[in-house]
């Protein structure tokens, strides 16, 4: 694998605080590290319905049992947010750093379900520490399963082989998620020329899908969302779906 670039500052957190045991956490556990642009994106009101239809649909869970994103949410400010399950939440600590001051969560935010929305509590918390921990666990729930984004794994071998020897800590494997393939409203691809700003997100949603003998039973089937660039001078309808209860 040809090393093209480092998405990750995490191996810079790690030399301020070498001995810190969430990041250590961190380093070790599945990293994600979000574009800044598909952070916009994510940032968008379509993000809360493809949320609650995943809660409808029973999805709150990580993906691996621990879980870190990184992205960067303000002018030079990295946050880094680790994700744990407990108890039918999330735990969340939270990382924020600005060369060469970092900080970290002593004690983990509490995100839990709550009527179709992410509750995120914690004593002491500030507000951007909980917008962090609500934007990491929504990215944790939606990024796997969002058609459009393209996942690059950064794994830099050779790099670390120098820091080793340097005796700095190493760059951990981590993937980069970032705006891929867009589609427009009759599904297709659509890239280059034909490509019409901005691209947004279909919400996510579930239906009922009729099924076995007879094809008379119904099952609630989740419908990830996609990612949408209509075409130049189209319409864009931002149809509203109706998620059905089971």
């Amino acid at each position: 694998m040809v090393q093209k670039y480092i998405a990750t500052a995490i191996h810079k957190m790690a030399e301020v605080a070498p001995d810190d045991p969430i990041l250590a956490r961190a380093m070790a556990a599945h990293h994600f590290v979000i574009d800044r642009k598909l952070v916009d994106l994510l940032g968008r009101s379509d993000v809360v319905a493809s949320i609650r239809a995943a809660l409808d649909a029973d999805l709150f869970h990580l993906p691996y049992p621990e879980v870190a994103v990184e992205f960067e949410a303000e002018d030079g400010v990295r946050r880094l947010v680790l994700l744990t399950d407990n108890d039918g939440g999330f735990d969340a600590y939270v990382c924020a750093y600005s060369e060469p001051v970092l900080t970290v969560s002593d004690t983990p935010l509490m995100v839990l379900p709550d009527d179709g929305k992410l509750h995120i509590s914690g004593k002491g918390s500030s507000d951007l520490d909980r917008l962090a921990a609500g934007f990491a666990a929504a990215v944790a729930l939606l990024i796997l399963n969002i058609r459009g984004v393209d996942r690059e794994v950064v794994e830099p071998t050779a790099l670390n082989r120098k820091r080793v020897e340097r005796g700095l800590p190493p760059v951990p494997r981590h993937a980069v998620f970032h705006i891929g393939t867009v589609y427009d409203r009759d599904g297709r691809p659509v890239s280059g020329s034909r490509r019409a700003m901005p691209v947004h997100m279909r919400s996510g949603y579930i239906r009922q899908q009729v099924h076995g003998k007879g094809r008379v039973e119904r099952k609630l089937v989740y419908i990830a969302p996609v990612l949408v660039n209509y075409q130049a001078g189209g319409p864009d309808p931002a149809p509203t779906r109706k998620i059905v209860a089971a």
